[in-house]
């Protein structure tokens, strides 16, 4: 209970000093979420995996601030989990480069569960107004795929000097 403890302070400390940060490297969003996914662990058990595969040349991509928050939330809010139906969480850079995919399987709940689909368009907003690019949602009968677009620092200046 004290691991958890400490879990869940530095998930508070971590959401209350984004609100003074607007893009973070990918490394710190997924440093995040290793300390989420011990809490998530307590509740779930093995019912609930991350596949995470991400080269390290990627880990200075920016993207906004507490993105992987709500599309792993959306996840275990709409999906079964169950020692049944265990959930594997993948991560990994999509095939342009450019994008941060986080798919699953589908299993539907059998309780059916109210939302108002704002966790997804509030992160979709946000990354309009901050990376000026929208996520993409895929939303199959048997998949839940959202892209999240990654802003390479390092090509950028690149290109400002050589202009």
């Amino acid at each position: 209970s004290l691991e958890y403890l400490v879990s869940l302070s530095d998930v508070f400390r971590y959401i209350l000093r984004s609100e003074n940060k607007t893009l973070v490297t990918l490394r710190e969003e997924l440093e995040f979420l290793d300390t989420y996914r011990y809490m998530l662990a307590v509740k779930y058990g093995e019912k609930l995996k991350f596949d995470i595969r991400i080269d390290r040349k990627y880990l200075s991509y920016k993207v906004p601030v507490l993105s992987l928050l709500p599309v792993t939330e959306n996840v275990t809010k709409h999906n079964e989990i169950s020692t049944i139906y265990p959930m594997v969480i993948n991560i990994f850079i999509g095939p342009d480069e450019e994008t941060l995919v986080i798919k699953n399987r589908k299993r539907e709940q059998l309780d059916e569960i109210h939302s108002e689909g704002l966790g997804l368009e509030n992160l979709n907003t946000r990354f309009k107004l901050l990376m000026d690019k929208e996520i993409v949602i895929n939303d199959t009968s048997s998949l839940f795929i959202v892209n999240l677009p990654l802003k390479d620092d390092n090509s950028l200046r690149g290109k400002q000097h050589n202009s």
